[in-house]
């Protein structure tokens, strides 16, 4: 175990439906990645270079939808993308708020 309390102060970023379930379930704030997700179909870095833009933002907007119906706090394009969602949990924490 790592014994990382509060457990409310935990991020857990994941690609899946279940991921973020877990994110839930543990009472940790659940951040949902679309770009590289299991949903978006894409098995290579080749087939991804196959799509169009148009698909890749389609397919991108399902899978938001599906983590965000899952119960993600948020939802990213990519983990690059995290730093400014650290920042507005870390924020959210000072006032008290819980995932």
């Amino acid at each position: 175990m790592l014994n990382i309390t509060p457990i409310h102060s935990v991020i857990k970023v994941d690609d899946t439906i279940s991921g973020v379930g877990e994110a839930v379930n543990a009472s940790c704030w659940g951040v949902g990645v679309t770009r590289y997700s299991n949903y978006m179909d894409v098995d290579t870095p080749e087939d991804g270079a196959k799509l169009s833009d148009e698909e890749i933002a389609k397919r991108k907007a399902k899978t938001h939808d599906l983590l965000e119906k899952a119960g993600a706090h948020y939802v990213i394009d990519s983990i690059a993308d995290i730093e400014p969602i650290v920042e507005d949990v870390n924020q959210r924490l000072a006032r008290g708020e819980r995932p």
